[in-house]
Formats: C-alpha cells, sequence, structure tokens
C-alpha cells in the first residue's frame, strides 16, 4: 500500500527523469529536477483530512494557490510535474 505520508526527502522517478521532494520548513516541501531547476512545491493543508489522513496542496513555481489537492502527494508532485513540462513546451 501508499505511504501517505511525504517525507522530508524522496527521489521520484518520473518521464524517464529524477526528481526531489524535499522538506524546506515544516509543511512545505520543493519539488525540483537532477539539475536543481523549480518544479513547484508541496504545502500540507491539514494533518487530518475527512479520511483522517495528512491533505496536501501542489504550487506551480511563482504560484501563491493550491492548483492541487488530496492525500496522495506523489500524484500532486507527478501532476505539478506534468503541468511545469506543459507550460515550458508552451513558451
Amino acid at each position: 500500500m501508499f505511504d501517505y505520508v511525504l517525507p522530508d526527502r524522496i527521489e521520484i522517478a518520473h518521464k524517464n527523469r529524477q526528481f526531489i521532494v524535499q522538506l524546506l520548513e515544516p509543511q512545505l516541501w520543493q519539488i525540483s529536477d537532477e539539475t536543481g531547476g523549480d518544479y513547484g512545491t508541496i504545502v500540507m493543508i491539514t494533518k487530518e483530512g475527512p479520511e483522517h489522513e495528512a491533505v496536501y496542496g501542489g504550487k506551480l513555481p511563482h504560484d501563491d494557490e493550491v492548483d492541487l489537492w488530496g492525500s496522495d502527494w506523489d500524484a500532486i508532485a507527478r501532476g505539478v510535474i506534468n503541468q511545469v513540462d506543459a507550460d515550458r513546451a508552451r513558451l
């Protein structure tokens, strides 16, 4: 079963690349690629949501609002990465 508790640091393989999710401060994690490029953040919204699990939100770089939220931080991180890649491809 997937562990819904976000550790202080974890590497994620996604799209044939490595990404790092690392704790910056309490309840805030940075998402970066293997070069250190900024892919946004994950913030803990609450330690215990409706299903008694932590609820996280994903923010795109330089965005103040949560774009994705839920208990599955891994899916949130991957969603943020996908959105950043899509935004960069449009430039």
